[in-house]
């Protein structure tokens, strides 16, 4: 048998066009599905909205749930799609950037693939332009 608090989980997935959520009764082993639209502009508007309304349609309301677990592929939308802002990698002294983007190879014979573009166009380490001329690294630094 689950405490009180602990009967009643939720996940919740903030995807580009939808949103998904999952709520799991413990006791029962019941689980109700539900889908919402994804808020752009605000994502945790359209995530609450949609929590309303699964506990809505459970009987439920948010002091009945135990433990919500959260995920999205927001971040990982707009970095494949470049459409996020300007992109920096930080690394630790002895470590560099392999600057190799996304890519997938569904076999090994597939060595003639055409590999994304990189997504960091420029190397900047300790103070000076690692791999640009001397104009270039201007610009960087202004």
């Amino acid at each position: 048998m689950t405490r009180r608090g602990d009967r009643y989980r939720v996940g919740v997935d903030i995807g580009g066009t939808f949103t998904d959520f999952i709520l799991v009764d413990r006791e029962t082993e019941r689980v109700r599905l539900h889908k919402c639209l994804t808020t752009p502009k605000d994502p945790s508007a359209g995530a609450l909205e949609g929590l309303e309304e699964l506990f809505r349609a459970a009987g439920l309301g948010f002091a009945d749930l135990g433990a919500l677990v959260h995920g999205t592929t927001l971040v990982t939308n707009a970095i494949i799609e470049r459409t996020g802002g300007p992109l920096g990698l930080l690394t630790t002294r002895g470590f560099r950037d392999e600057r190799g983007g996304f890519a997938c190879r569904n076999s090994s014979d597939q060595l003639g693939i055409t590999m994304a573009p990189t997504l960091l166009i420029q190397r900047v380490s300790r103070g000076r332009a690692a791999q640009l001329g001397e104009r270039q690294a201007e610009r960087v630094y202004s």
